[in-house]
């Protein structure tokens, strides 16, 4: 499956933003307009993000994303909602930056939590016991 996912990045078209320092965005444009209108899509590399703040970001996403089924307070043991709210963002940095094996992981994680909610809760909406 990742060895298909990766064959079908490689398809994507790549529109690199570190290209336009000097300034003129002209080339830039081009590039995002010929890569919309080939496929739809794009790839954008050398956003000049420092990994630092990627890391920082990707750290809240996890903590929100744990609010969702680990609720430090309120009513409701799941907030559904925080999850989605954070995996939203999630896949967009994946987006952004596909072969980053930190961002994979965590959403895959966050995936594959989310797909498990429905077995973590009883008939009543309460946690199960293990």
């Amino acid at each position: 499956m990742i060895t298909d996912y990766r064959r079908v990045m490689a398809l994507v078209p790549k529109v690199d933003l570190s290209t336009s320092d000097d300034g003129d965005h002209t080339q830039l444009a081009h590039a995002v307009d010929e890569a919309l209108t080939r496929g739809g899509f794009l790839q954008v590399v050398g956003h000049g993000i420092p990994q630092a703040t990627i890391d920082d970001m990707l750290h809240v996403l996890y903590l929100v994303f744990n609010e969702d089924y680990a609720g430090t307070s309120g009513p409701e043991l799941v907030r559904s909602d925080l999850s989605a709210e954070a995996i939203r963002p999630a896949r967009i940095v994946h987006r952004l930056s596909p072969d980053d094996s930190e961002v994979t992981g965590l959403l895959s994680l966050m995936l594959l939590t989310d797909a498990r909610r429905p077995a973590r809760m009883g008939p009543d909406g309460a946690a199960r016991e293990w």
